[in-house]
Order: C-alpha cells, then sequence, then structure tokens
C-alpha cells in the first residue's frame, strides 16, 4: 500500500488510508457471511499498516531538529 502511494502527498495518502480502514471495518461489521467479513478485516489490516508506517515518518518530521532522538551528550 506505501509503494502505490508514493506518487501522493504524504497527507492524501493518510486520509485516503483511513478512509480504506474505516470501510474496511464497515464491511467487517456488517457481513452476512464469514468469507466477506475476513476480506473487511484484510482490507483494514492492510490499510493499517500502511497508515501507521506513513504516519511515523510525518510525526518525526514535525519534531524540531533539536529534540529528536540522538546520543546522549
Amino acid at each position: 500500500m506505501t509503494a502505490l502511494g508514493t506518487r501522493i502527498s504524504r497527507k492524501r495518502m493518510l486520509m485516503l488510508l483511513m478512509g480504506f480502514f474505516i470501510a474496511g471495518n464497515l464491511i467487517s461489521a456488517v457481513a452476512p457471511v464469514f468469507g466477506i467479513m475476513l476480506l473487511g478485516r484484510v482490507v483494514a489490516s492492510l490499510a493499517h499498516g500502511a497508515f501507521f508506517g506513513i504516519g511515523a515518518v510525518v510525526a518525526a518530521e514535525l519534531v524540531a531538529p533539536d529534540r529528536k532522538a540522538g546520543p546522549s551528550p
């Protein structure tokens, strides 16, 4: 999922992934049979993993350089 979104801005990708996550959970919630519920869980899991991967990079970029983790002085 992350590799597919390399041409999309990070903010837009995060919004799309959150939409897929919500859709996957909605599919799971209203699924009439196990197979459809499983499909919803797979969609949600792919979006969840990619969201936190991109979100971690975005969060690290928001931190001031002097506040980032590094070796102790």
